[in-house]
């Protein structure tokens, strides 16, 4: 991870947009500008040099790993920030890293910040197109939830709980190498299955139950996200049936996949499928979002977005279909965008599952 190539590019963006400065405040681009991974830290930079400002818990954390010209260790973090501006600049700050008490309460202590202007958008979305290593992180993400699931799938019978498939699959994927998990599973059966995010409960999985997991893992800080669905003992035509519309349109988002296409374009492919089959209501949220030192980041899939995709960028492609009191399905990959198109980074099959029917 060359983090002073990432400040390079950066301070062009800076000298486009006339700051003299840039405070980050986010535990994600405090990392991947700096190398630092404590749960408390922020980076101030200049035209000249990098500061990183932590407390005295991460001193040594700090000097191990951060790549950076001085690291201020202090108790309070406006203290730090005066010894750094001396004469008031230009300086952008993480705006959506922090609340307006926080905000308002640093500027009053730190008159010298009250002209400072929130970043650019492309000078806070800094983590969009991802590096070799980046790429080669996520992979080993996707490698140990892929591997978990393979696994744990066959505990898939009727009379386990939700929750205990979800702890299953989490205690797996921990075993094998992932320090956390990106987000609370969702394992959602029978008529929670029309929940989107519906969260593992004590809900007994039975016969015939459409079910519906999405998950997970981490790898050197770097997340993997995916969504599997099916039904449970015996198959179920309707599940299969609305699972096949999904692929269809997950077939139809790939296709217009290219550098620079807007997103909104990726999500109305899929959505369009989905409308001409009739479930078009029934698809409730925006075709995917970026994956990467964050579970959800730049860039998001929605009609609603004005973004565009670069080469680099790694995206999931997650169409659904929910119907309240029936239940639903959702069918999740993740794609990088390469100078030809795109690469799927996920293998598992995403043609409806039938759990604890030998076939799965």
């Amino acid at each position: 991870m060359n983090v002073r190539q990432r400040r390079d590019r950066l301070s062009a963006l800076l000298d486009r947009h006339n700051l003299a400065a840039a405070l980050y405040l986010s535990g994600e681009n405090v990392r991947y500008l700096s190398g630092f991974t404590g749960s408390n830290g922020q980076l101030f930079l200049d035209r000249d040099r990098t500061w990183l400002l932590t407390d005295g818990r991460y001193a040594a954390q700090a000097a191990e790993q951060a790549d950076v010209d001085e690291i201020l260790i202090y108790e309070r973090l406006d203290e730090a920030l005066r010894k750094l501006l001396h004469e008031p600049v230009r300086t952008g700050f993480e705006a959506a890293a922090v609340t307006v008490a926080q905000w308002r309460d640093l500027t009053q202590k730190l008159p010298k910040l009250a002209d400072a202007v929130p970043l650019p958008t492309d000078a806070v979305e800094l983590r969009i197109a991802k590096d070799d290593d980046e790429l080669n992180a996520i992979t080993r993400a996707i490698q140990i939830a892929e591997e978990a699931w393979t696994s744990v799938q066959q505990a898939i019978v009727p009379g386990i709980t939700e929750r205990e498939l979800s702890l299953k699959l989490e205690w797996t994927i921990r075993s094998a190498g992932s320090r956390t998990v990106p987000f609370e599973f969702i394992v959602a059966s029978g008529a929670r299955s029309a929940m989107p995010h519906g969260v593992a409960s004590d809900r007994t999985i039975e016969e015939g139950d459409p079910l519906t997991v999405d998950f997970g893992a981490e790898a050197d800080g770097y997340f993997s996200d995916m969504t599997v669905a099916g039904s449970v003992g015996r198959r179920d035509p309707w599940i299969e049936e609305i699972v096949a519309i999904l692929e269809a349109a997950q077939e139809a988002a790939f296709a217009v996949l290219e550098p620079d296409v807007p997103c909104a374009d990726v999500d109305a492919a899929a959505r369009r499928v989905i409308e001409k089959a009739g479930y078009g209501e029934a698809f409730s949220h925006s075709l995917g979002h970026g994956v990467g030192l964050a579970i959800h980041e730049a860039p998001r899939l929605s009609r609603l977005s004005d973004q565009h995709l670069p080469v680099g960028a790694v995206v999931t492609i997650e169409p659904g279909i929910y119907v309240p009191g029936r239940g639903g399905a959702r069918i999740e990959d993740m794609v990088v965008v390469t100078s030809d198109g795109y690469r799927k980074l996920t293998s598992l099959p995403k043609s409806a599952y039938c759990w604890n029917q030998g076939d799965s």
